[in-house]
């Protein structure tokens, strides 16, 4: 269990404070399939009553119970909407390893809000494995977790079907996803994934997991059954083929936590597929001004380009 835990404290490391070392990649990229069965029928509790967080701004913190878990989801909507029906931003949140989940909080609303204020209603949600702490045992339990959502796809999904049902106002032909960091990683699997997503905004996204997590991926498996090859499965890059929506993509270029280089090969491949590719690179800003300052500003403007299409 030793050396799990130090492959884990070495990810840990890498994703939030130094540029990704790239490794071999021994994927067949377009072979590769992701499980999207939703989960057991989540229990879709009332919306109650929302939060004024700002001005113009109202939030309903809710929490779905799936299965034996609870899972915390928030839906925004601006007070006053100018439509009758809201164009919609999925959004996870960011900080995760890779290999597990991550939670929605307070740190998470600098890039909820700039979409609220936009026009748009914005669904945030869980994934399934964060750590409870930085043991050998939380670490194996919180992979798990991660493997089991199928890399935070079934609570995207039931998010969204709960945001659908409950909240009328969402325009459920105008949805879009977008992350940072590792919630972008996350968000262009939702795009290659989930039929009712319009585009994909992904600020500073590891399309390559297995090259960006590196050696000792292969120790999981001793632990988790298949997780090697769940990673592969579940990495963007080799998702590439069934991105067909519009994609913007977001890296500075002094980013000290993913490097841009990832971003531009992974650009180079899915324009083999899919010509409605947008890359903005920022001069400076690393890993995450860049995407509060430049990146969300110029990622509103791509989506509201495409509600006019």
């Amino acid at each position: 269990m030793k050396f799990i835990f130090l492959v884990f404290n070495l990810v840990s490391i890498l994703f939030f404070s130094t540029s990704c070392q790239a490794q071999p990649n021994k994927a067949d990229s377009d072979k590769q399939e992701v499980k999207t069965t939703k989960n057991q029928a989540a229990d879709f509790p009332p919306i109650g009553n929302p939060k004024k967080i700002t001005n113009g701004i109202l939030v309903y913190e809710v929490k779905l119970n799936q299965g034996n878990r609870t899972n915390k989801v928030w839906v925004y909507l601006p007070e006053k909407p100018t439509k009758d029906k809201i164009p919609c931003v999925l959004i996870a949140p960011a900080g995760s390893r890779l290999i597990d989940g991550a939670s929605v909080g307070e740190g998470s609303r600098p890039e909820h809000l700039p979409y609220v204020k936009a026009g748009f209603a914005v669904i945030s949600y869980d994934i399934d494995g964060e750590p409870k702490d930085e043991s050998e045992e939380s670490t194996i339990e919180a992979a798990t977790a991660f493997k089991n959502s199928n890399a935070g796809l079934i609570n995207q999904k039931n998010a969204l079907d709960y945001a659908l049902a409950k909240f009328p106002a969402i325009n459920s032909e105008k949805i879009y996803v977008a992350g940072h960091s590792s919630a972008a990683t996350h968000a262009l699997l939702v795009g290659a994934n989930e039929p009712r997503v319009k585009g994909i905004v992904a600020y500073a996204p590891a399309t390559d997991v297995e090259k960006f997590i590196g050696e000792g991926l292969d120790a999981f498996d001793d632990y988790i059954s298949g997780f090697r090859r769940f990673i592969l499965q579940s990495s963007p890059i080799n998702n590439v083929s069934k991105i067909k929506v519009p994609v913007f993509l977001f890296h500075a270029e002094d980013d000290s936590t993913v490097s841009i280089k990832m971003t531009e090969e992974f650009e180079k491949k899915l324009k083999q597929s899919n010509a409605d590719v947008t890359f903005v690179k920022a001069k400076s800003g690393d890993h995450y001004d860049s995407m509060i300052k430049q990146g969300i500003p110029k990622a509103v403007d791509w989506l509201n380009k495409q509600l006019s299409k």
